[in-house]
């Protein structure tokens, strides 16, 4: 019995990268340019789906992105900070910092912050949790977007589903909850809930390097 987010390690964080470039620039989504720089957590099956599924989506819905740079923070926003401030020493024109993880694009934010850059005009930063303080700091335009993958909801999934087995109920052996692309445009609808839609049975994950496909 496992309760899993795969919604986060497709192409979901990719979507809002394209989309971010493409209104910048005032052209289709398709027709986006410009320089991705990626944060990868610790080499593992979580860091591998996030960053395969990252590199997918944009592969597929703005091909005229460039990743131009990789490399672990392991997770960590101050390795963040001292990578994305490096990547952006030596190229200043990077549009966008992804992260595996919201704390490494918040160290990315942070770097850009320190070079004069502004955030979310000069340059983006997305991430991947929806965790209390990424919200506070979308609100504030230092972050540009969060997978949000309700954490706290996600939790509480988990001792539900664990109830119900306890009681003698069926539940599925994998469980996906859900995720919603978090910006200031629905911030708020995010934190009360209000994008939250029900759990559905799905399939284990495998680190294939193939993208995840929910079957409905």
């Amino acid at each position: 019995m496992k309760s899993s987010n795969t919604s986060a390690t497709t192409s979901g964080a990719a979507q809002p990268t394209c989309r971010l470039l493409a209104d910048k620039q005032e052209v289709a989504v398709s027709e986006a340019t410009g320089q991705v720089f990626i944060l990868t957590g610790i080499p593992g099956f979580h860091a591998n789906r996030r960053t395969g599924g990252f590199r997918y989506g944009l592969e597929n819905d703005c091909p005229g992105l460039e990743v131009v740079g990789e490399r672990t923070a392991e997770w960590e926003r101050e390795k963040g900070l001292q990578i994305a401030t490096t990547a952006l020493q030596q190229n200043p024109d990077i549009d966008v910092f992804y992260g595996n993880s919201d704390e490494m694009a918040i160290g990315a934010a942070l770097a850009a912050q320190q070079l004069g850059l502004v955030p979310n005009e000069d340059i983006f930063a997305v991430g991947i949790d929806g965790n209390d303080v990424t919200l506070d700091l979308i609100r504030e335009g230092v972050i540009t977007a969060s997978l949000g993958v309700y954490p706290k909801r996600m939790g509480q999934v988990v001792i539900e589903q664990m109830n119900q087995f306890l009681n003698g109920e069926e539940v599925p052996y994998v469980l996906l909850t859900p995720s919603t692309v978090v910006d200031i445009n629905n911030l708020d609808a995010y934190i009360a809930g209000d994008t939250w839609t029900d759990p559905v049975a799905g399939e284990p994950e495998m680190d294939n390097g193939q993208p995840t496909v929910l079957v409905s």
